[in-house]
């Protein structure tokens, strides 16, 4: 089996032996260059299997190394995880929003940035080995149309076929047959608790392909009840959950949880932490519905008895690793583009006025915990991909057009 290869590009390699030396005797083989020039050479000459680049380094930076290796078609597959001093929240923010796979603070454990590496390299891996469909249909981020969104475009368009969602590594399907929601499916959850998981995804992917299906309906209530659902628990999930952390935070119980009372169902969760767990991790491992769980965690973390647990070394406070809820409105377009027209059969019809968008609550997602590489994956499952104005027109259209559109298969 051949051996992963690993690239450090580090102005000061004597720091980073013990790294080596570790990766080494976990089986990779590991390079070490001292400056970014050379670092984009021994890209192509050595071939590595992961890059992991210093920001600040002679000849070239970090960032601008990032941008060469992605620029070209033999590199540009090669993950890249940066790394440097303990900087301020919005350059780490920075350096994230460009596409790295992980940032990692120095000074580090070589423990845990071993295991991370292992992580990323094993789910390359896997997602190598498994085949890319494609199929009749378009994809986009959970950010630009969550699920309430699409189903409200499958049901205008009386469309069939599959929405598949991902977020923070779990998978999601939603069968519709002609504009209506038949099954849904996440985990061992039954269809009616998998939609109101999948109703609070606000990152990840979606990817939807239309095609004909025989699932066995199990959902009694029509697409528009689904729909109004959807936005009622969505809007009790975000009051919810604005008051707490990121979901992808760690926490763990304080002190007092000994000296403390509580009920049932509150020293349940507690006891099911067991150390120090993610948010997510807590609610999707528990026996309560999910909003109640969240409900539950906000209380006990509004108390005092969970506090959040920081995975750096020099950890910043609560307010530098929650990210201020942000609102973004998107105007509306004249024409469509060429993706749309031939997307939607218009029949004549123009879209008049705007779709008023909500407000989109983002946070900022530890790329630790949340798997860009799998998102990517099911982006690139279809031909078709839109862009977040994209998407908006397909909403319009089929709003003002709801009698004379006709969505082709």
């Amino acid at each position: 089996m051949e051996r992963k290869r690993i690239l450090i590009a580090t102005k000061q390699p004597e720091e980073i032996a013990a790294l080596r030396t570790s990766l080494v005797s976990a089986g990779y083989e590991a390079k070490i260059v001292d400056n970014g020039a050379t670092a984009l050479s021994a890209c192509r000459e050595f071939r590595p299997h992961l890059l992991v680049s210093e920001i600040e380094l002679p000849k070239i930076d970090g960032h601008h190394l990032f941008r060469e290796v992605k620029a070209h078609s033999s590199t540009r597959n090669i993950p890249f995880i940066l790394m440097s001093r303990h900087r301020s929240v919005e350059e780490r923010v920075h350096s994230i929003n460009l596409g790295v796979e992980d940032y990692i603070t120095t000074p580090f454990n070589v423990d845990e940035v071993v295991l991370r590496f292992e992580i990323i390299l094993n789910e390359i891996e896997r997602l190598e080995a498994t085949p890319v469909r494609s199929s009749k249909g378009f994809s986009g981020k959970l950010s630009d149309m969550n699920l309430v969104e699409l189903l409200q475009t499958l049901e205008i368009g009386k469309k069939t076929g599959i929405i598949h969602l991902q977020h923070d590594n779990d998978d999601g399907m939603v069968f519709v047959r002609d504009g209506e929601a038949i099954d849904a499916s996440v985990g061992n959850l039954n269809a009616e608790h998998a939609l109101l998981r999948m109703f609070t995804w606000s990152d990840g992917a979606f990817r939807i392909e239309f095609e004909n299906i025989e699932q066995t309906r199990t959902i009694k209530e029509s697409t528009s009840a689904l729909v109004r659902q959807g936005f009622i628990f969505r809007d009790r999930w975000d009051k919810v959950a604005q008051n707490l952390p990121p979901l992808q935070a760690t926490v763990e119980a304080t002190p007092k949880l000994g000296k403390v009372e509580y009920p049932k169902e509150e020293r349940s969760l507690l006891n099911s932490i067991n150390g120090r767990s993610r948010i997510i991790d807590v609610i999707k491992g528990c026996h309560l519905d999910d909003l109640k769980a969240l409900q539950i965690i906000s209380k006990l973390y509004y108390q005092g008895s969970l506090r959040e647990v920081s995975l750096d070394r020099k950890a910043g406070s609560k307010s530098e690793t929650m990210e201020k809820d942000r609102t973004r409105v998107m105007q509306n377009e004249d024409n469509l583009s060429n993706i749309i027209v031939n997307f939607l059969n218009q029949n004549g019809v123009t879209a008049n006025g705007r779709t008023e968008r909500r407000h989109a609550q983002r946070r900022l997602v530890d790329r630790r915990s949340h798997s860009r590489r799998m998102a990517d994956a099911i982006l690139e499952g279809n031909k078709v991909h839109l862009t977040k104005s994209e998407l908006i027109m397909i909403r319009e259209k089929l709003s003002n057009g709801k009698n004379a559109i006709v969505m082709s298969q």
